[in-house]
């Protein structure tokens, strides 16, 4: 059976971990702080919160948002 297609952005890994967190500043700070992690995005949300955000850690790309009620 053939592979199907499959999109993946030039520099991500096959696997890549989204975290919902309750303050997704705080864990940017620490991935930097901790990790020297490069922030590649940070789009906020309407109400203060991140939307989404993209951090490298060396070869990886960890993806998070802010959670929200529900």
């Amino acid at each position: 059976m053939p592979r199907p297609t499959v999109h993946k952005p030039a520099g991500y890994t096959s696997v890549a971990p989204y975290l919902t967190v309750s303050g997704a500043q705080g864990t940017i700070d620490f991935l930097i702080r901790v990790f020297d992690a490069q922030t590649l995005r940070v789009i906020p949300g309407g109400d203060g919160r991140i939307a989404h955000a993209e951090m490298r850690i060396d070869d990886t790309v960890t993806m998070l948002t802010d959670a929200v009620e529900g």
